[in-house]
Protein backbone atom coordinates (compact mmCIF):
# COMPACT_ATOMS: atom_id res chain seq x y z
CA UNK A 1 0.00 0.00 0.00
CA UNK A 2 1.34 3.45 -0.91
CA UNK A 3 -0.02 6.64 0.61
CA UNK A 4 0.64 10.22 -0.39
CA UNK A 5 -0.65 13.39 -1.94
CA UNK A 6 -1.25 13.99 -5.63
CA UNK A 7 -1.92 17.60 -6.43
CA UNK A 8 -3.05 18.29 -2.89
CA UNK A 9 -5.54 15.47 -2.40
CA UNK A 10 -4.82 12.66 0.00
CA UNK A 11 -4.69 9.34 -1.77
CA UNK A 12 -3.98 5.72 -0.98
CA UNK A 13 -2.96 3.12 -3.52
CA UNK A 14 -3.42 -0.60 -3.07
CA UNK A 15 -2.82 -3.81 -5.00
CA UNK A 16 -0.16 -2.67 -7.42
CA UNK A 17 -0.01 -4.95 -10.46
CA UNK A 18 3.44 -6.03 -11.61
CA UNK A 19 4.98 -4.09 -14.48
CA UNK A 20 5.00 -5.64 -17.91
CA UNK A 21 7.79 -3.45 -19.30
CA UNK A 22 11.47 -3.40 -18.43
CA UNK A 23 12.17 -1.66 -15.11
CA UNK A 24 14.26 1.03 -16.83
CA UNK A 25 11.12 2.29 -18.62
CA UNK A 26 9.18 2.89 -15.41
CA UNK A 27 10.35 5.16 -12.57
CA UNK A 28 10.82 3.48 -9.21
CA UNK A 29 8.73 6.19 -7.56
CA UNK A 30 5.69 8.01 -8.79
CA UNK A 31 7.01 11.32 -10.15
CA UNK A 32 3.96 13.27 -9.06
CA UNK A 33 3.86 12.21 -5.40
CA UNK A 34 5.31 14.91 -3.17
CA UNK A 35 4.49 13.87 0.43
CA UNK A 36 2.82 11.16 2.50
CA UNK A 37 -0.59 10.65 4.07
CA UNK A 38 -1.66 8.53 7.01
CA UNK A 39 -4.72 6.33 6.50
CA UNK A 40 -6.77 4.45 3.93
CA UNK A 41 -10.43 5.11 3.11
CA UNK A 42 -12.83 2.32 2.25
CA UNK A 43 -13.65 1.15 -1.28
CA UNK A 44 -11.56 -0.60 -3.87
CA UNK A 45 -11.61 -0.78 -7.65
CA UNK A 46 -10.48 -3.70 -9.80
CA UNK A 47 -6.69 -3.42 -10.06
CA UNK A 48 -6.11 -6.00 -12.77
CA UNK A 49 -4.29 -4.72 -15.84
CA UNK A 50 -7.05 -3.66 -18.26
CA UNK A 51 -7.18 -5.34 -21.65
CA UNK A 52 -8.12 -1.96 -23.16
CA UNK A 53 -6.65 1.31 -21.96
CA UNK A 54 -9.34 3.62 -20.58
CA UNK A 55 -9.78 6.67 -22.82
CA UNK A 56 -8.51 10.08 -21.73
CA UNK A 57 -11.15 12.32 -20.18
CA UNK A 58 -13.21 14.55 -22.41
CA UNK A 59 -13.10 18.28 -21.76
CA UNK A 60 -15.39 19.11 -18.85
CA UNK A 61 -18.29 21.48 -19.21
CA UNK A 62 -20.57 22.90 -16.57
CA UNK A 63 -23.55 21.99 -18.76
CA UNK A 64 -22.98 18.22 -18.33
CA UNK A 65 -22.91 18.19 -14.50
CA UNK A 66 -25.72 18.44 -12.00
CA UNK A 67 -24.06 20.83 -9.54
CA UNK A 68 -26.95 20.28 -7.09
CA UNK A 69 -25.82 16.64 -6.66
CA UNK A 70 -22.59 16.61 -4.62
CA UNK A 71 -21.84 12.97 -5.51
CA UNK A 72 -22.06 13.74 -9.25
CA UNK A 73 -19.80 16.79 -8.85
CA UNK A 74 -17.25 14.78 -6.87
CA UNK A 75 -17.19 11.96 -9.45
CA UNK A 76 -16.86 14.44 -12.33
CA UNK A 77 -14.01 16.18 -10.50
CA UNK A 78 -12.22 12.84 -9.93
CA UNK A 79 -12.70 11.88 -13.59
CA UNK A 80 -10.80 15.04 -14.61
CA UNK A 81 -8.29 15.21 -11.74
CA UNK A 82 -7.05 11.62 -11.65
CA UNK A 83 -5.58 11.10 -15.17
CA UNK A 84 -2.59 12.88 -16.67
CA UNK A 85 -0.68 12.63 -19.94
CA UNK A 86 2.89 13.50 -20.85
CA UNK A 87 1.60 15.37 -23.93
CA UNK A 88 -0.33 17.82 -21.75
CA UNK A 89 1.07 20.83 -19.90
CA UNK A 90 2.32 20.29 -16.35
CA UNK A 91 -0.56 20.07 -13.83
CA UNK A 92 -3.15 20.10 -16.62
CA UNK A 93 -5.22 17.59 -14.64
CA UNK A 94 -5.64 20.25 -11.93
CA UNK A 95 -6.66 22.86 -14.51
CA UNK A 96 -9.17 20.43 -16.11
CA UNK A 97 -10.81 19.66 -12.78
CA UNK A 98 -11.25 23.27 -11.63
CA UNK A 99 -14.69 23.60 -13.24
CA UNK A 100 -15.81 21.36 -10.33
CA UNK A 101 -13.62 22.89 -7.61
CA UNK A 102 -13.31 25.92 -5.35
CA UNK A 103 -10.44 28.36 -5.88
CA UNK A 104 -8.94 27.07 -2.60
CA UNK A 105 -8.97 23.50 -3.98
CA UNK A 106 -7.12 24.59 -7.11
CA UNK A 107 -4.58 26.49 -5.03
CA UNK A 108 -4.00 23.47 -2.75
CA UNK A 109 -3.72 21.09 -5.71
CA UNK A 110 -1.21 23.30 -7.51
CA UNK A 111 0.82 23.78 -4.31
CA UNK A 112 1.26 19.99 -4.11
CA UNK A 113 1.26 19.44 -7.87
CA UNK A 114 3.84 17.98 -10.19
CA UNK A 115 7.21 19.69 -9.89
CA UNK A 116 9.16 20.84 -12.94
CA UNK A 117 11.71 18.07 -12.36
CA UNK A 118 9.04 15.38 -12.01
CA UNK A 119 7.28 16.69 -15.11
CA UNK A 120 10.54 16.35 -17.09
CA UNK A 121 10.67 12.72 -16.01
CA UNK A 122 7.05 12.20 -17.07
CA UNK A 123 7.77 13.65 -20.53
CA UNK A 124 11.12 11.87 -21.02
CA UNK A 125 9.64 8.50 -20.10
CA UNK A 126 6.33 9.22 -21.90
CA UNK A 127 4.26 8.44 -18.81
CA UNK A 128 0.51 8.81 -18.62
CA UNK A 129 -2.29 7.69 -16.37
CA UNK A 130 -5.88 6.86 -17.19
CA UNK A 131 -8.61 6.40 -14.61
CA UNK A 132 -11.89 4.54 -14.68
CA UNK A 133 -14.24 2.73 -12.27
CA UNK A 134 -14.73 6.01 -10.37
CA UNK A 135 -16.90 5.55 -7.28
CA UNK A 136 -17.78 7.93 -4.52
CA UNK A 137 -19.53 8.19 -1.19
CA UNK A 138 -20.70 11.41 0.42
CA UNK A 139 -20.63 11.77 4.19
CA UNK A 140 -22.51 14.67 5.79
CA UNK A 141 -20.67 16.92 8.21
CA UNK A 142 -22.81 17.00 11.35
CA UNK A 143 -21.53 20.46 12.27
CA UNK A 144 -22.18 22.20 8.91
CA UNK A 145 -25.09 21.64 6.54
CA UNK A 146 -23.14 23.40 3.78
CA UNK A 147 -20.12 21.08 4.02
CA UNK A 148 -19.81 17.40 3.12
CA UNK A 149 -16.94 14.94 2.79
CA UNK A 150 -16.45 12.95 -0.42
CA UNK A 151 -14.56 9.66 -0.36
CA UNK A 152 -13.67 8.76 -3.96
CA UNK A 153 -11.93 5.79 -5.52
CA UNK A 154 -10.81 4.95 -9.03
CA UNK A 155 -8.74 2.39 -10.84
CA UNK A 156 -5.60 4.05 -12.19
CA UNK A 157 -3.87 2.52 -15.17
CA UNK A 158 -0.28 3.64 -15.56
CA UNK A 159 1.05 3.87 -19.11
CA UNK A 160 4.56 4.12 -20.54
CA UNK A 161 4.61 5.08 -24.23
CA UNK A 162 0.82 4.52 -24.24
CA UNK A 163 1.06 0.86 -23.16
CA UNK A 164 -0.33 -0.28 -19.78
CA UNK A 165 2.39 -1.12 -17.26
CA UNK A 166 0.44 -1.27 -14.01
CA UNK A 167 -2.85 -0.60 -12.31
CA UNK A 168 -3.81 0.30 -8.78
CA UNK A 169 -6.60 1.89 -6.80
CA UNK A 170 -6.47 5.49 -5.71
CA UNK A 171 -8.68 6.83 -2.94
CA UNK A 172 -9.13 10.54 -2.35
CA UNK A 173 -10.91 12.33 0.50
CA UNK A 174 -12.06 15.89 -0.20
CA UNK A 175 -14.36 18.44 1.42
CA UNK A 176 -17.42 19.52 -0.58
CA UNK A 177 -18.77 23.04 -0.07
CA UNK A 178 -22.22 24.38 -0.93
CA UNK A 179 -21.83 27.68 -2.78
CA UNK A 180 -24.19 30.66 -2.32
CA UNK A 181 -25.64 29.98 -5.80
CA UNK A 182 -26.64 26.42 -4.78
CA UNK A 183 -23.80 24.57 -6.53
CA UNK A 184 -21.69 21.99 -4.72
CA UNK A 185 -17.94 22.21 -5.42
CA UNK A 186 -14.98 20.06 -4.40
CA UNK A 187 -12.78 21.80 -1.85
CA UNK A 188 -9.48 21.05 -0.13
CA UNK A 189 -8.36 17.62 1.12
CA UNK A 190 -10.30 16.44 4.16
CA UNK A 191 -9.58 13.98 6.96
CA UNK A 192 -11.27 10.60 6.72
CA UNK A 193 -14.84 10.62 8.04
CA UNK A 194 -15.30 8.67 11.25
Amino acid sequence: MTMGYLAGAMFVTTSLVACTTPPAAVPTTNPVITSTATSAPHGRADTSLPTEVPPPPTAPTAATTNFHDPAAVARDWMTQWCPFDYREPRNNHVERSTVFATPAAKTADLAHGTTVEAYRTVVMQKLSRRCDQVTGAITPNAEHSTELVAVLTARRTDLATDAPVGADTVAVVRSMLLQPDGRWLVDVPAPLPR
